[in-house]
């Protein structure tokens, strides 16, 4: 008997059940998990089976979807978590931020270190420096000099000198015949005098430094006049180096009222 479709019944029915013996499938047919009329051979067996057993049979561990595939000797089954690529970038995006900020701790003190550093050589930018002096004259520093207060005496170089900005004069002209004769009269400004206070400091510790040393030197010989426990003393030698005086301790007495002892 043919049908309208142009063959056997039972030919056609024979061939599926071959057919469906070697599909993939054929396992599940006994089952009840029977295609059913109408499903054409575009479906996949791979998406029906993963229609039938990867979405209702509760998903995979840890709310993971189950993937099954096939090929090779046996089927195959992956999970997959949604929501997992997210979740590792927000983490390594929080891992990457706990690193940075640990970082900024651990340079915290260099760089308070070095704003403090900063700041302790900021004023000295926008200071002026004082003129260069010397307690002796060169062939440099030949104009001598006397401070204002104590008359200590120092010399500079006179073209350096008459260009800082510490130094402020006034030009004045007279006539004497027929001649013009100009010179300059400095004026006592607020920055030379505290210039010069800061020269007569330094004096000062440059005049405690020679009177220290000369002391230590006279101690020194009063010891080895004295000899060893007062065998070989030398009473009247003694008695000179003690009598001896010291331009230095001298200035230093009479300049700043220091005594050494």
């Amino acid at each position: 008997m043919y049908d309208r479709f142009g063959g056997d019944p039972e030919s056609r029915f024979g061939n599926a059940s071959a057919t469906g013996s070697a599909h993939p499938f054929a396992q599940f047919q006994g089952g009840g998990a029977r295609m059913r009329p109408g499903m054409g051979p575009d479906i996949d067996p791979e998406d029906l089976f993963n229609m039938f057993f990867g979405g209702g049979m509760g998903g995979g561990p840890f709310g993971s979807t189950p993937v099954f595939t096939f090929g090779g000797p046996g089927m195959r089954t992956h999970y997959y978590r949604p929501g997992a690529g997210a979740r590792a970038r927000q983490a390594g995006q929080q891992s990457a931020q706990s690193n940075q900020t640990a970082m900024w701790f651990q340079l915290l003190p260099l760089l308070i270190l070095l704003l403090f550093t900063i700041l302790s050589y900021l004023p000295n930018l926008f200071m002026v420096s004082d003129p260069d002096f010397r307690w002796r004259p060169t062939s440099l520093h030949r104009a001598q000099r006397t401070t204002f207060d104590r008359g200590v005496s120092y010399y500079v170089d006179p073209v350096a000198f008459a260009k800082h900005p510490y130094v402020t004069a006034t030009t004045t002209s007279t006539r004497q015949g027929g001649n013009v004769q100009r010179f300059s009269r400095e004026k006592n400004s607020p920055e030379l005098r505290a210039f010069e206070r800061r020269v007569e400091e330094s004096w000062m510790k440059e005049l405690y430094r020679q009177c220290e040393s000369a002391q230590e030197y006279k101690n020194r010989r009063i010891i080895d006049a004295q000899g060893f426990f007062g065998f070989g003393a030398d009473k009247e030698k003694v008695q000179k180096i003690r009598s001896e005086v010291y331009e230095s301790c001298e200035q230093l007495e009479r300049l700043y009222g220091i005594r050494f002892r």
